[in-house]
């Protein structure tokens, strides 16, 4: 992990002087969001259950230069991987944040649609109508991806590979994920 640090460190510092006359401002974009919400849970079998629940994200994307971007957004939530909410609960004890994001994407202007991910990022893999039969659209995995796509007059093709820590154990093998994924996407009605 020093290592990375100690590159991102490199990059952001060959960044500035390379770009000086650009405030780190125009290159910094902050987004923030809260929701709050009111949820009654009726279960077959369980008790009625009514509560309020609030999400709270704060992200922070940097441009490091033309073609290497910095991601990292906070957000309240619990140790749930696919939920930022957090139930109103305890006699008003103090809420969690975690870090939801933390990656880089490196998109070298030289290769269009490329891009190499590192970090907690987010889902890289294709969601067909943006469902989530296949993966739940709040997971971010940790680990490494290579995402590369290309469009041509009404086909986009697309490719991801990755790897992904899922657990890590000092006492036993670590649990991982390697996978990969090619496809296309035909956009007909633009064209009849």
């Amino acid at each position: 992990y020093l290592g990375v640090a100690a590159l991102i460190l490199l990059l952001f510092s060959e960044s500035i002087k390379a770009d000086s006359a650009n405030s780190w401002t125009d290159r910094v974009e902050v987004k923030a969001d809260v929701r709050l919400r009111y949820e009654i849970l009726e279960q077959e079998l369980k008790r009625y259950r009514e509560r309020f629940r609030f999400r709270a994200r704060l992200n922070f994307t940097m441009a490091v230069n033309d073609d290497i971007d910095i991601v990292l957004q906070l957000a309240s939530g619990s140790d749930d991987p696919v939920s930022t909410n957090q139930t109103f609960t305890h006699a008003f004890s103090t809420k969690s944040i975690g870090i939801d994001l933390a990656y880089i994407d490196w998109h070298p202007a030289t290769v269009e649609g490329f891009h190499a991910y590192g970090g907690k990022m987010k889902n890289p893999f294709y969601m067909p109508a943006n469902t989530e039969l296949l993966w739940d659209s709040d997971l971010n995995p940790e680990g490494a991806a290579l995402a590369f796509s290309r469009k041509f007059s009404y086909v986009e093709i697309f490719s991801v590979v990755s790897a992904f820590s899922i657990e890590e154990r000092s006492k036993a093998n670590e649990a991982g994920l390697v996978g990969g994924q090619m496809g296309f996407k035909l956009k007909f009605l633009e064209y009849f």
